[in-house]
């Protein structure tokens, strides 16, 4: 017998095994220019510890290969979290690289990305980017409770 309260038609049982795998590469750009990888794009890379920031002006693209810690050029590459080698997340300090070559970092936007050989490669005017907010940034758009009550 059907509880009409708890009537389930039209709803989905959510499937965890569809969520975005960290296994599909992606770079983030966050907001002030900080670049995130997944454990998809890191592992396309090699695991390196460093990176090299390459950029494209007239087709506005990035490309990041894998460098000597020890080169002039280099980014240290940090694992976000986690430790033992089980973060999916990789952290690039890409602030000065970003306001260099005027890449917006007002909002996160997280980007798809082709290997080519050693490096990875992300164009800037692909479409599909998507634009992610962090939990944080949600509570700060989110009334206070001292707001809402005034406003009751």
């Amino acid at each position: 017998m059907t509880d009409p309260d708890t009537d389930l038609a039209g709803f989905d049982v959510f499937d965890r095994s569809s969520a975005p795998s960290p296994s599909i590469p992606t770079l983030t750009i966050q907001r002030r220019g900080m670049l995130s990888l997944n454990r998809g794009s890191y592992e396309a890379l090699g695991k390196p510890a460093a990176v090299e920031l390459l950029f494209n002006r007239e087709r506005r693209a990035i490309a990041i290969r894998p460098a000597d810690p020890s080169t002039p050029r280099a980014y240290a590459v940090r694992a976000q979290g986690a430790a033992g080698g089980g973060s999916n997340t990789y952290l690039i300090p890409g602030a000065a690289f970003t306001a260099h070559y005027g890449i917006d970092t007002a909002v996160a936007r997280r980007y798809g990305v082709e290997r080519r050989g050693e490096m990875l490669f992300v164009d800037l005017e692909q479409e599909g980017a998507v634009t992610v907010t962090s939990p944080r940034a949600k509570d700060r758009e989110a009334p206070s409770r001292a707001t809402v009550a005034a406003i009751a």
